[in-house]
């Protein structure tokens, strides 16, 4: 599975209680897929639904084995800048629509067991 990009990551620190809140909320993602947001979870964009469940999957996951490492109490094993880099330019979003690839069974087994999502 290849993992989420720093490049495709953005954070909201704060949350207005005002009409104007979604605006800057809006303007912190920019064209970004993702956003944490500080006290509020993680929000998922993507051009389809099952790239928005990818990328909120991955994000998810990745934060998980952060949070267990810290758990841990050892020394987290940090990569290099450059390997950081080599992966996420692999990771080009523009060159496909990311989960579509599973979409199709994804598809199937919420019909399955959730029929009424559509509605």
């Amino acid at each position: 599975m290849r993992s989420v990009s720093l490049r495709h990551l953005t954070y909201h620190p704060f949350i207005l209680e005002s009409p104007q809140a979604a605006e800057h909320q809006t303007a912190d993602l920019g064209d970004k897929y993702l956003q944490l947001m500080h006290h509020h979870g993680i929000l998922a964009c993507g051009r389809t639904a099952a790239e928005a469940f990818w990328f909120h999957y991955s994000l998810e996951m990745a934060c998980k084995i952060q949070v267990d490492i810290l758990a841990s109490g050892k020394e987290p094993i940090l990569p290099t800048d450059t390997a950081v880099e080599a992966v996420g330019a692999e990771f080009d979003v523009e060159q496909a629509v990311l989960g579509d690839e599973g979409s199709p069974a994804k598809t199937r087994l919420l019909d399955k067991r959730y029929p009424d999502y559509k509605h």
